[in-house]
């Protein structure tokens, strides 16, 4: 090796080991959150709507979950050779999916999926009629929720705060100057801190159905499906949560706390709009039901769309039957749902 080589490997290395160094910089200034002290989050709280002192860092740093937007979509035969190269680990029968069904484009996002990453900004349509949806799920509350981040006229596009309320996400709204993020529950589906708090601004439930993705497929064969992040190829089989839905235990504290003695915190249910308020269905007391005492418990006297259970998945679906009708729902444990709704408790069973 002559000098003049030498020196140009030297030169090489001296460059790629100065632009690795400034990477790393980088990266830490732009890591925003400590995942302990809510002020090191950045964001505005001189107005909130809820206890102050109930938000808190929930250990994560701000997007430390990567929300995804415009995500890839893939056919079921894609999803089915992606699956087989995977060695059957991305997407099994009896997987949850969350299924929309709007414009006649039906499509899929498994749990399994959302689980790393909380929310999903879609877009279904396009020009005016287009729906603007971010279809989230929080694992501590096993709360499914669909909305439409449309506000004002305007799409917004949330990430993943790192901070929680009462145990449950808290989506904020990406702007262009990050002082002016606001914060927003998932479970109360309205902003609860920051701008647009102060303008009392919420967001519109969509209907969604919580299913097998074999049920949901068979229902819609041309289905697209949300693909993976290869980056998180090998996260998403893991179980991240086994041992969190393994015991009764809530891992952050919630006020107002339910009754234990009543039924254990981690009963899943379903709440459903109806014209008297919301019903909350215990899916595991449906599940014990006969065939008859359950078609009398789903009657609910609207005639926009019909309630049904799939026990095997055990998940409650509102079935619309006129074409205007946009049945609202709600999935989650039952500590959550009664922690940010506690008055909205119609006839729950005891």
């Amino acid at each position: 090796m002559t000098f003049w080589s030498l020196g140009w490997v030297l030169l090489l290395s001296g460059l790629v080991s100065a632009y690795a160094v400034y990477w790393n910089f980088a990266q830490r200034r732009q890591m925003i959150g400590d995942g302990v002290h809510v002020a090191s989050y950045g964001f505005d709280l001189s107005t909130t709507l809820v206890p102050r002192d109930q938000i808190i860092a929930g250990g994560l740093r701000k997007d430390g979950l990567r929300a995804l937007t415009n995500p890839r979509l893939l056919s079921p035969a894609e999803y089915d050779a992606e699956n087989a190269q995977a060695h059957g680990k991305l997407l099994v029968p009896d997987d949850l999916v969350v299924g929309l069904l709007f414009h006649e484009e039906p499509r899929a996002y498994p749990l399994m999926i959302l689980t790393l990453h909380e929310i999903a900004n879609d877009t279904i349509g396009a020009g005016p009629d287009a729906v603007h949806v971010a279809v989230t799920y929080n694992a501590l509350c096993d709360s499914v929720v669909v909305l439409d981040r449309t506000v004002a006229g305007t799409p917004l596009e949330f990430g993943v705060s790192g901070l929680l309320y009462n145990s449950n996400l808290l989506m904020y709204d990406r702007q262009a100057d990050p002082g002016t993020e606001s914060l927003w529950s998932q479970l109360e589906w309205r902003a609860v801190a920051g701008p647009a708090a102060a303008r009392g601004a919420t967001l519109r439930l969509l209907p969604f159905q919580l299913m097998h993705w074999s049920d949901w497929r068979k229902l819609h064969p041309e289905t697209r499906v949300l693909a993976r992040d290869p980056d998180l190829s090998e996260e998403y089989p893991r179980n991240h949560y086994s041992t969190y839905f393994a015991t009764d235990e809530v891992k952050f504290k919630v006020q107002p706390a339910w009754d234990q003695n009543v039924l254990p915190n981690k009963t899943h249910i379903a709440a459903v709009r109806l014209h008297a308020g919301w019903r909350v269905f215990v899916l595991p007391q449906l599940k014990g039901l006969s065939a008859d005492q359950r078609a009398a418990a789903l009657q609910t006297g609207d005639p926009t769309f019909r309630l049904e259970f799939n026990p095997a998945a055990e998940t409650l679906n509102a079935l619309p039957l006129t074409p205007d009708a946009a049945p609202q729902v709600v999935d989650s444990f039952l500590f959550a749902w009664y922690a940010h709704h506690p008055n909205d408790m119609l006839r729950i069973p005891q």
